[in-house]
């Protein structure tokens, strides 16, 4: 009842199941906790109530990520402030080496994401397991405005991945005029 309160039912559900000593540690078979499902779906109430509960904010699914990462990975730049505020970690990884800021980087969502999890700590050059950053990955999508805001919050643009490309080459590989406008930022044109 904890999991489906805490994605599609209101804080004081999850409040009052809390209140009658519901789990917040419960997993998934996935490993996902009911934060967790409060970080993708739910009301950000929810957020702080189990996080009162003393649900811990930077436990990990199967697969290493963490609450923070899938309220950036969906853009949801109201969770991600409140994950911040309350100290979750902006430097942690998952299994390919992902940090919150670099599956915000690799989703469309909005550059105001991005600059809240820099502001929060992230690291802007952060490298997955195959050396791809949070600026390669906003170029190869060709979204000027989140490569605009990796810059101010000093990623490197002359980095390379493992095959040797920087971000204006993960750009230029689109092939067309947002991938051209990329290359332009990048080069301070």
């Amino acid at each position: 009842a904890l999991f489906f309160a805490a994605g599609w039912g209101s804080a004081q559900c999850v409040q009052a199941l809390l209140d009658a000593r519901a789990r917040e540690d419960a997993r998934t078979s996935t490993g996902l906790t009911p934060l967790m499902i409060a970080a993708a779906r739910g009301e950000p109430a929810s957020l702080r109530a189990l996080i009162d509960a003393g649900a811990d904010i930077n436990a990990t699914d199967r697969f290493g990520q963490t609450a923070l990462m899938l309220a950036a990975a969906r853009g949801d730049l109201e969770k991600v402030r409140a994950l911040l505020q309350l100290h979750a970690s902006a430097t942690a990884v998952d299994e390919h080496g992902n940090t919150a800021l670099a599956l915000a980087a690799a989703a469309e969502v909005s550059p105001e994401v991005l600059l809240a999890l820099v502001l929060g700590g992230a690291p802007a050059d952060a490298p997955d397991s195959e050396w791809v950053t949070p600026l390669m990955k906003a170029a190869q999508r060709g979204d000027v405005e989140q490569v605009r805001v990796l810059l101010a919050g000093g990623a490197k643009s002359t980095l390379l991945d493992r095959n040797g490309w920087t971000a204006a080459k993960w750009a230029e590989s689109r092939g067309d005029e947002q991938g051209a406008a990329v290359v332009a930022v990048l080069e301070g044109k």
